[in-house]
């Protein structure tokens, strides 16, 4: 059954996809000093043909030495470049040490590198081993980047005794919603189950990946927007609305913070727009001390049988989930958003 209710949230998730250059300008150096030097040479009467040639040499080697002065600091990297706030030129450059991320239970997951330059975005390059007698098959869950959820494209089945190279990749389209630039610091565990009979085998802990990336890098969060939700460590803002949205009918944008101890999943009830009811596609997995930007999609048919053309608020209740026993841990009822 669990495996079912996953298969259904993965399906959803391929529903509700987010929506998300520097310049640097560098100032040519002036060489007035020199011309004036120049200048001055040229105008003085009593000096000697020695003089003026050796003037001449002196004058020309001096500026031959600020022009290769203001060459080197015109190629120097600036801030922009290599600095916090760029990161995108960065990111090929990236690396990740081979490593062992995995080992129990017979199933074991080697690290072997990373490709930041993938058509599909960012992609970790991983090798399966099997050494049970039995095929199992291992998917990757609560994974974030830099302290942002983000889901991976992942599942991999591997026949008892076999191994198999596979990637997992980030799409660069929910990076650029993120305003992540360079990657510093990955999460993930994998959940590993029987493939006949679909039984939990085991879930490993959660692993950490740390990049090449600048240990001093610090990732920003946008948390623009209005909040709508601020109580017992979980915050959500509303960032924006488009419509049409990414399948031709709206999509609402939110930013939330997870501050607590627990892992949360973050859903909402009794949707309308402008007093009609309609069924968005939305459900948010935050981890604890984890940021998520996520969206509420509605499809184009349903806003067409309601005749909604344009879209001026929207009403809703918010309920936020322990993840592992579906507790209520914080709902607010009620909020009204307008556009």
């Amino acid at each position: 059954m669990k495996k079912m209710i996953v298969a259904i949230l993965l399906c959803v998730s391929l529903l509700t996809v987010p929506s998300c250059s520097l310049l640097t300008k560098i100032v040519d150096r002036s060489t007035t000093e020199d011309t004036e030097e120049t200048d001055d040479t040229e105008d003085t009467e009593d000096t000697t043909e020695e003089e003026t040639e050796k003037t001449k040499a002196d004058t020309t080697k001096k500026t031959e030495q600020d022009e290769t002065k203001d060459t080197t600091k015109d190629v120097q990297p600036t801030k922009e470049t290599t600095g916090k706030e760029t990161g995108t030129a960065q990111n090929g450059d990236i690396t990740v040490d081979e490593q062992v991320i995995v080992d129990q239970g017979g199933i074991k997951v080697t690290l072997k590198s990373v490709d930041m330059n993938s058509d599909w975005g960012p992609t970790l390059s991983l090798l399966l081993e099997n050494s049970t007698d039995k095929s199992v098959s291992v998917q990757a869950l609560g994974s974030s980047v830099n302290g942002i959820m983000l889901s991976t494209w992942f599942s991999s089945d591997i026949a008892a005794g076999k191994k198999s190279n596979e990637q997992l990749s980030y799409m660069q389209q929910d990076l650029d919603t993120a305003g992540i630039k360079v990657i510093k610091d990955i999460e993930l565990y994998f959940n590993v189950y029987d493939t006949e009979t679909w039984d939990t085998v085991f879930d490993t802990g959660m692993i950490q990946i740390t990049t090449s990336a600048d240990p001093s890098y610090v990732q920003k969060y946008d948390a623009s927007g209005d909040t709508i939700f601020d109580q017992d460590g979980f915050k959500i803002i509303v960032r924006g609305m488009d419509m049409p949205g990414a399948y031709s009918g709206a999509d609402v944008y939110f930013y939330i913070e997870n501050n607590s101890d627990k892992n949360v999943n973050v859903s909402t009830q009794n949707v309308s727009i402008d007093g009609f009811m309609i069924d968005p596609y939305f459900s948010c997995e935050v981890f604890a001390g984890k940021k998520a930007y996520a969206t509420m999609s509605f499809m184009e048919e349903d806003l067409t049988k309601n005749d909604i053309k344009t879209i001026s608020a929207i009403d809703f209740d918010i309920t936020v989930f322990d993840e592992i026993t579906w507790e209520s841990l914080a709902e607010a009822k009620a909020i009204s958003v307008a556009f």
